[in-house]
């Protein structure tokens, strides 16, 4: 089982739909919202790139999703996800 590890150091099991809705908000928010089998394809993709680990920190969750939304052609719903999850950094 993947853990988590969260900014304020506290550990959780990783929740797939956790980032299915994550995903969902931040799409939302901006007006472009991704369906449920776009939604659910970023979600298998990143399970797929987290497979075999078994311990992941949040930001490393959060650099994925916005690597695979950029790759899927959402550099706007990417942009809106890095604010949302409180990554101020540089796209």
């Amino acid at each position: 089982m993947l853990t988590i590890c969260k900014r304020s150091g506290k550990k959780e099991p990783f929740d797939p739909e956790k980032a299915e809705r994550s995903l969902s908000i931040a799409s939302g928010e901006i007006g472009r919202p991704i369906g449920d089998s776009g939604l659910k394809m970023l979600t298998k993709e990143l399970c797929e790139m987290l497979d075999g680990k078994t311990e992941a920190t949040s930001r490393q969750i959060d650099i994925m999703l916005v690597g695979l939304l950029y790759v899927w052609g959402f550099s706007d719903v990417a942009h809106c996800y890095a604010h949302f999850a409180g990554n101020m950094w540089q796209i």
